[in-house]
C-alpha cells in the first residue's frame, strides 16, 4: 500500500470513531453487548483474529467495527461493489476484492488474505455468503472461514447483528458470542 493511501485510511480511521460510530448510534440505536469479552482474551487476540458476523443491512461493518474498536479489519467484498459509488470507502475500510474464478485472481486474494493474518491484523467474514434484509435467524455458514482459521491459527470472533423494533424505529444490537 501506498503512504497516501495508508494516510487516507488513517484519517477515516479518525473519521469512524469520531463521527460515524456516533451516528449509527443515533441513528440506528446500536447498543454493543460483549465487548468485555474481547479484554478477557486479550493475550488469544493479540496476534490478530477473524471475526465472524451475519450481514443484515448496509452498515453492518461499521457494527463489527464498533464492537471490536480500536481494532480495522480486512475484509472480502465484491469486485461490483468495490467498482460502485461506494468502492472507495470500501477499499479504505479494508475492502479486498473476491476473485471472479479465475486461478490468477485466486491467487492474489489467497496472498491478500494471507498477508492479512500473517501481520497480525484482523479479518472479517460474512460466512453466510451474502446480505439478506433484516433476516432475523442465522443462516448455513460457508466453510472457507473456518479453513482460513485453522490454516493461519487465528481465533474466530463471531458476532450477531440483531434487529429490534422498537414502536417502528429500527435498533441494531450487536452480540458477541463467548
Amino acid at each position: 500500500k501506498t503512504v497516501w493511501f495508508k494516510c487516507q485510511r488513517a484519517f477515516y480511521w479518525v473519521m469512524q470513531n469520531a463521527v460515524i460510530f456516533w451516528l449509527l448510534r443515533i441513528t440506528h440505536g446500536l447498543k454493543i453487548h460483549g465487548k468485555k469479552n474481547l479484554k478477557k482474551h486479550k493475550e488469544a487476540l493479540k496476534s490478530g483474529a477473524i471475526t465472524i458476523s451475519n450481514h443484515v443491512f448496509y452498515f453492518d461493518l461499521l457494527c463489527v467495527l464498533f464492537a471490536i474498536s480500536p481494532h480495522l479489519v480486512h475484509f472480502p467484498a465484491w469486485k461490483t461493489n468495490l467498482g460502485g459509488s461506494n468502492g472507495p470507502w470500501i477499499r479504505m475500510s479494508g475492502g479486498i476484492p473476491i476473485p471472479d474464478g479465475d486461478i490468477r485472481s485466486m491467487m492474489s486474494f489467497n496472498k491478500a488474505i494471507k498477508e492479512v493474518l500473517e501481520s497480525d491484523k484482523w479479518l472479517h467474514f460474512y460466512p453466510e455468503g451474502s446480505m439478506w434484509f433484516y433476516y432475523p435467524d442465522i443462516r448455513p455458514l460457508k466453510k472457507a472461514v473456518f479453513k482460513y482459521a485453522v490454516k493461519f491459527d487465528r481465533p474466530i470472533v463471531p458476532i450477531v447483528i440483531g434487529i429490534v423494533v422498537v414502536i417502528g424505529v429500527v435498533v441494531v444490537v450487536v452480540k458477541k458470542r463467548q
